[in-house]
């Protein structure tokens, strides 16, 4: 039985000019869920994020070359773990062309507090449909991988492909739980799936297939948890005598 539940994922959001890009959060969620920003933009620069989210990884080399080889995303990666209300929702860029993001949210199912661990993430060099990021090497088993596909060009499925390819078998394999397209602004796309990694060790290469030939964003963050005992078991004294 895997350690980590699947909450959801908040439906996608988008802007298509400088502004506040405000995220929805999945249905079901509650305190000390996991909860995970997927953002694909078609601009360099950088949003400001909302308070107490912590960035995972980010790839900010982005233009507004429209639908084309040329086309290159940005996209980026932020985590929280939900408090007793709803965070701040909100990414604001000052310049931005298109900006498409979700949220997904895991818990954890033995009283463990989530926490990232370790990310990798990439821009593509070259205008390709196959995308990929590099290997990581998990510590713990039962690690969730979260990966945000950030596609430059839109399309209905932006992603073609949901194999997403890692040579260590994972739980269930991976799911994806949101693909959607735009053709706002400079075009964009965005698909998120996610993993469980059953035992430590290297995961191997990520990779995944779009729709369409352009540089996009490959980000994968692998998060695992602090063991909290007195959530699991309460609280306990203990008097007497000492045994050696």
């Amino acid at each position: 039985m895997s350690l980590w539940t699947l909450v959801g994922v908040g439906a996608q959001a988008e802007i298509t000019a400088a502004g506040t890009l405000t995220l929805a959060e999945p249905a079901g969620i509650a305190a000390g869920d996991l909860m995970v920003a997927c953002i694909v933009s078609r601009t360099a620069a950088t949003p400001t994020i909302p308070a107490g989210w912590t960035n995972v990884a980010a790839q900010a080399s982005g233009n507004t070359t429209v639908n084309g080889t040329g086309s290159i995303a940005s996209g980026r990666m932020d985590y929280i773990v939900r408090g007793g209300s709803a965070p701040a929702l909100g990414w604001t860029w000052g310049a931005a062309d298109i900006a498409r993001g979700a949220i997904l949210a895991y818990r954890r199912n033995d009283g463990g507090v989530p926490f990232f661990d370790q990310a990798s993430s990439s821009t593509l060099a070259v205008a390709s449909t196959t995308q990929s990021t590099a290997t990581l090497t998990t510590v713990e088993e039962d690690t969730l991988l979260i990966m945000a596909e950030c596609a430059a060009r839109g399309a209905t499925n932006p992603c073609a492909s949901n194999a997403r390819a890692a040579t260590d078998p994972v739980q269930a394999n991976w799911t994806e739980h949101t693909d959607v397209g735009s053709t706002g602004g400079s075009d964009a796309g965005l698909a998120i799936s996610s993993a469980i990694k059953s035992a430590a060790g290297a995961t191997g290469t990520f990779n995944w297939t779009a729709a369409l030939s352009a540089r996009g964003v490959t980000i994968v963050g692998a998060f695992r948890a602090k063991y909290n005992i007195q959530a699991a078991f309460g609280s306990y004294s203990f008097t007497g005598q000492d045994v050696t």
